[in-house]
């Protein structure tokens, strides 16, 4: 199961388990002032790789292997350092093989971006 000890880019990035259920998970993560970009904004990276993982969160449960093999962001909002961010997933379809997911990314209830993920269940990678 994916969880935050083996996943070291998500441990090196801060992000943390908040809840996790088989149709739902909830991460956090407070970027710092060194995951800005030129314009002092949190980077664009740094919120993809939180959706990324938490759809990764999702879909890699009850023993099952996972890889994302398509994903799309909506930015809305820039987000800015050291507010805590949360990342909320949730299956919007599920079969065998396959599980799309959709991710919303927030600070203080303000949405900041949305990402659509569909990732490839294999039995074994």
């Amino acid at each position: 199961m994916t969880t935050i000890e083996n996943e070291y880019f998500a441990k090196k990035l801060g992000f943390e388990i908040v809840e996790r259920k088989p149709d739902f998970v909830k991460i956090k993560a407070t970027p710092q002032n060194d995951d800005t970009n030129a314009l002092d904004l949190v980077h664009g990276g740094f919120l993809f790789s939180m959706a990324d993982y938490c759809a990764a969160l999702l879909a890699n449960q009850n023993g099952k292997k996972a890889v994302s093999c398509n994903a799309n962001i909506l930015y809305i909002k820039p987000a800015r350092p050291l507010c805590e961010i949360f990342a909320k997933a949730k299956t919007v379809f599920e079969s065998e093989k396959t599980l799309v997911a959709l991710v919303e990314i927030a600070c203080e209830n303000e949405t900041l971006a949305t990402m659509q993920t569909q990732l490839i269940v294999k039995k074994s990678l």
